[in-house]
């Protein structure tokens, strides 16, 4: 991951829930 000074929380949220939402998509092909 890009070592940015400043953290965004809405950035980090951001990502960490498409990231759910990925593996859920992957789970239910599953």
């Amino acid at each position: 991951m890009l070592s940015a000074p400043s953290y965004d929380p809405q950035f980090v949220s951001e990502i960490m829930r498409s990231l759910t939402s990925v593996l859920t998509c992957i789970s239910m092909d599953y």
